[in-house]
């Protein structure tokens, strides 16, 4: 690993925030998560510093982008972002809101118009403790990225802070990576494509949006909207690693086994089992092409999303188990793959969205079996069931006899035929009367 410089200092919140305020601040989409914390834990670390109670370092990453220096936050983000949110008003502490008057930059976005000052205003003197509270800040100057990288996976991989796919897409590049972040930035909602943010556009990420008035609302994200995904688990990234399995089904032939080793491999990490390698899926992708997959594989979720409009939830439809609390991403996973395979391989179209609903209705309470667990899903039982999933929902699909080229092409030709032939009492002729206008016009 490359050695950099490293300096380790007290920063307040009010030197802090003047970076971020200048947008200097920014964050690397490749392996930071979104932001997660609840509103109570905000609460808690503004407790922290109105108590004077120390809190873990801050570490950045400086570096030239542009021409320009920046500071990559490379851990802190959660903290940073409770702290400079409570800051522009977003939520109180104890039920009072900063004084936008005691900081110099708050003041300014006040003046401008940027923030309005919310009520009850806390007072002066405990703003000014909370804008003067000294946070350790490490910052590595002029740090490679594979140093960066390699820091972030040592930093979080020897606790319980991230979930397996953040640490296993930290750093990573490639087309595997970037359709499944973008794809899943588009099924969430947040649309953010973008390998880098400033800290100020990562309210958009905000997933904990309850007692929040910014971010994503958990409940009206597909995954949760339909029973699919846990909320906890979309925290802690879960929606990544479900469109990481669609994305897996879709490219390589024949399905492959879904689990945790598995993934790695696929990412480049070192696993003693045989998978697709990194290679082999990164070049199956771009065979399709990654922006022609990520249009795939929201086709597939917007065709079932229309399929349940007012009628529920997608995940009790196909389970009609009152008391199933543990989500339906398998079984959403093998409908998808089968849906994504009529479509694009087999080239059918739905004969509607009430077949495709109808064919759904008690789809795993007839005598499909699906292993659940957490154990990995072999690609033998894949094998297996994926053909009596296709049998049952094929029926709801139709092919379209294709058009003549010569029709087609000819179309034109064939209607002024029809204008200019004999009348009789053949229907199509109807056309020799001619086009009219039935709204109102300006002719007398």
């Amino acid at each position: 690993m490359q050695s950099s410089e490293l300096s380790v200092q007290g920063q307040n919140l009010h030197q802090l925030y003047n970076q971020y305020y200048r947008n200097k601040l920014l964050v690397d989409r490749r392996y930071q998560r979104k932001l997660v914390w609840t509103r109570d834990e905000k609460e808690k670390l503004i407790d922290s510093a109105v108590n004077k109670l120390p809190i873990p370092l801050i570490l950045l990453a400086q570096r030239r982008k542009g021409g320009a220096e920046i500071l990559e936050l490379i851990d802190g983000l959660q903290r940073l972002e409770a702290f400079f949110s409570f800051m522009e008003n977003k939520y109180p502490y104890e039920g009072a809101y900063f004084d936008l008057a005691t900081t110099g930059d708050t003041l300014a976005k006040l003046h401008s118009g940027e923030l309005t000052q919310k009520t009850p205003v806390m007072s002066r003197e405990t703003s000014l403790e909370i804008a003067n509270y000294q946070i350790p800040v490490s910052t590595y100057r002029d740090a490679a990225t594979s140093s960066i990288d390699e820091v972030f996976r040592r930093i979080n991989s020897g606790g319980r802070r991230l979930s397996l796919h953040e640490i296993r897409q930290a750093g990573v590049t490639g087309p595997l990576s970037d359709v499944v972040r973008r794809t899943s930035a588009t099924i969430r909602g947040d649309g953010t494509f973008a390998e880098a943010l400033t800290l100020s556009e990562m309210e958009k990420l905000s997933i904990s949006r309850k007692d929040l008035e910014y971010g994503l609302d958990l409940d009206r994200i597909f995954w949760t909207r339909h029973n699919i995904i846990g909320a906890d688990d979309i925290r802690s990234s879960g929606d990544e690693e479900m469109v990481l399995d669609l994305v897996l089904d879709a490219v390589l032939s024949p399905w492959p086994t879904s689990g945790w080793q598995n993934r790695d491999v696929a990412y480049g990490l070192p696993r003693k089992i045989k998978s697709a390698s990194p290679d082999e899926v990164n070049a199956a992708i771009t065979a399709i092409g990654i922006e022609n997959l990520q249009q795939r594989i929201v086709a597939v979720i917007e065709l079932l999303d229309e399929a349940m409009r007012d009628c529920g939830p997608l995940g009790r439809h196909m389970v009609h188990l009152e008391t199933y609390e543990k989500g339906t991403r398998r079984q959403f996973q093998a409908v998808f793959s089968i849906v994504y395979e009529l479509i694009f391989l087999d080239e059918m179209q739905p004969l509607s969205t009430e077949a495709v609903r109808n064919v759904l209705d008690n789809f795993w309470g007839r005598d499909l079996a699906i292993p659940t667990g957490g154990s990995a899903w072999g690609k033998d039982e894949k094998a297996k069931l994926y053909p009596q999933v296709k049998r049952r929902i094929k029926k709801a699909f139709f092919k379209r006899e294709p058009k003549s080229i010569a029709k087609q092409l000819n179309a034109r030709l064939l209607i002024e035929s029809y204008l200019q032939g004999p009348v009789n009492e053949d229907p199509l002729v109807e056309l020799k009367q001619g086009f009219c206008l039935l709204g109102p016009t300006d002719r007398e």
